[in-house]
């Protein structure tokens, strides 16, 4: 099976040149994509953009936000799609970037978003915004204060890998004590990739995600809130994508198993409940399956879940069960026979 992390693109080419450092400097609400003059090249608002056109970049570019003078909180709407390197978040008040329309989406590359010392950050605040990951990437959050994607905002918007094949790994790390909420669904590339969630923060997710590829929780801990849900493709026997790690989770939401290529028999690990601290809530459900006794879900096909276990099982349906004992019968009744006439 595959194994989850964001990976990177056919769609955009990544550069090995040193990226470019871009400062947001005004405190000013106002448009990312159509004010330029917004824009410099030096943490102190001086300089002239050269590689900046028409408010969006080419992709080899870090935006850097709440800079030295820049720390009050500010909106940025974005009216058309960004193309960035990396995000970057320094200091002060909340940042919020919002969608202008329907359809804005920032496309962050390799060195990913980072927030340090006491940066308040939100990706898609008051319209959400999708964001497309062009590799495998590290979100390094140091602040004290939050990171969260689309948080009051609804809608179909995605974090989504760009690659058209492979894994694309998602790592969210960082030393800073402020949580990260990411309200919008994880799911896997339109073209064939797999996305994967590495964290070793507090991380809540509070959508359904799609992704198939594993998520791995390193420290802190991962809650699925009540309105989140994962997915688990499940294979042949023992082949599926799992959460496992050393830190905790805390799954208050539902699991959906997609059964599609399931072998009838066999046994998967889902939850790896021997090494992570693991806590089902009151509010945890199976999607397609019933709860028959405390922590234990049964789908009525034959599949059956348990929390305690952390681990989905197949037995043979009732019929199956009967035609197999029945064979079983008549061949110790053959081999009985064989006996008596030797």
């Amino acid at each position: 099976m595959k194994s989850l992390f964001f990976t990177g693109v056919a769609a955009f080419a990544v550069s090995t040149a040193a990226a470019t450092d871009y400062y947001w400097s005004t405190n000013d609400t106002t448009s990312w994509s159509e004010n330029r003059e917004y824009w410099s090249e030096n943490v102190d608002g001086s300089g002239t953009l050269t590689g900046w056109t028409a408010g969006i970049n080419d992709g080899t570019n870090t935006a850097i936000f709440s800079a030295d003078g820049y720390t009050d909180a500010k909106t940025i709407t974005l009216y058309s799609d960004a193309k960035t390197q990396g995000l970057v978040f320094r200091n002060g008040s909340h940042t919020k970037i919002t969608g202008g329309n329907t359809s804005a989406q920032v496309t962050v590359g390799t060195d990913g978003i980072t927030t340090e010392v006491t940066a308040v950050a939100s990706i898609g605040y008051y319209s959400a915004m999708n964001v497309g990951l062009t590799s495998s990437q590290t979100w390094t959050l140091n602040s004290t204060g939050s990171f969260a994607i689309n948080p009051t905002s609804s809608g179909s918007y995605t974090i989504h890998s760009l690659a058209t094949s492979g894994v694309t790994t998602l790592s969210i790390a960082g030393t800073g004590s402020g949580g990260a909420s990411l309200n919008a669904p994880l799911i896997d590339g339109d073209s064939g990739s797999i996305l994967a969630l590495t964290t070793s923060r507090n991380v809540s997710l509070g959508k359904l995600n799609t992704y198939t590829g594993d998520t791995l929780i390193n420290a802190g801990t991962l809650t699925l809130s009540n309105s989140g849900g994962l997915t688990f493709a499940i294979g042949a026997d023992g082949v599926n994508n799992s959460i496992s790690g050393t830190g905790s989770a805390a799954l208050n939401g539902s699991f959906t198993f997609d059964l599609t290529e399931a072998d009838t028999v066999g046994t998967w690990n889902i939850v790896d409940t021997s090494s992570l601290s693991t806590t089902f809530g009151g509010t945890f459900s199976v999607n397609g399956f019933s709860e028959s006794a405390a922590g234990i879900w049964e789908s009525g096909t034959g599949y059956t879940f348990s929390e305690i276990t952390g681990e989905l099982t197949a037995i043979p349906e009732p019929a199956s069960f009967a035609l197999l004992t029945a064979g079983v019968v008549a061949c110790l009744t053959l081999h009985r026979r064989r006996q008596h006439s030797a």
